[in-house]
């Protein structure tokens, strides 16, 4: 996609909730889900064309 990675959909498991999206599209998107013991992001780029994910662990006190 010229302009960068996009988010179509997303979905939180069960104790989980969405805290926050950057849907795209941008160089970076991400959706943040939380639960009650930390959370995580997943942050999505396009290199060549090619998706690539990377997944940042959130603990219980970060404030997000």
């Amino acid at each position: 996609m010229a302009g960068g990675a996009y988010l179509s959909y997303w979905s939180p498991q069960p104790g989980f909730e969405v805290d926050d999206v950057m849907r795209g599209p941008a160089a970076v998107a991400s959706v943040t889900f939380q639960g009650v013991s930390g959370g995580v992001e997943i942050r999505v780029s396009c290199t060549g064309g090619v998706p690539v994910k990377r997944l940042v662990n959130i603990g219980p006190d970060t404030g997000r």
